[in-house]
């Protein structure tokens, strides 16, 4: 399964995203509140301070696969998951939930 999260700066000013260590963003998959995948757990990332300036117009895009294994490599079993993008500026910035039905 493809994922994609798109932060758009759609104002007339500059903003400064600020990072505290190398992640930029993350994909959750949760399931009646329990989080199952996530796309981070098994990558290692510098600590270190980073900042950004996405300018009036500009996009960031992160994408990533999910190959609808759990966080201990397991199969999913069918049914619904909620998947989230994870911009991890200081504070993080969550998008709303997509739904999906694995069968």
């Amino acid at each position: 399964m493809h994922l994609m999260v798109l932060a758009h700066q759609a104002t007339d000013e500059p903003v400064q995203l600020d990072f505290s260590s190398s992640q930029k963003y993350d994909f959750i998959a949760t399931q009646k509140g329990r989080e199952i995948w996530r796309w981070s757990r098994d990558k290692v990332f510098a600590m270190m301070l980073d900042q950004m300036i996405l300018k009036p117009g500009e996009s960031l895009r992160y994408t990533a696969t999910w190959d609808q294994r759990d966080n201990e490599g397991e199969f999913v079993p069918p049914g619904g998951y909620e998947i989230v993008g994870v911009l991890k500026t200081f504070p993080e910035v969550v998008s709303d939930p997509v739904v999906v039905d694995i069968k």
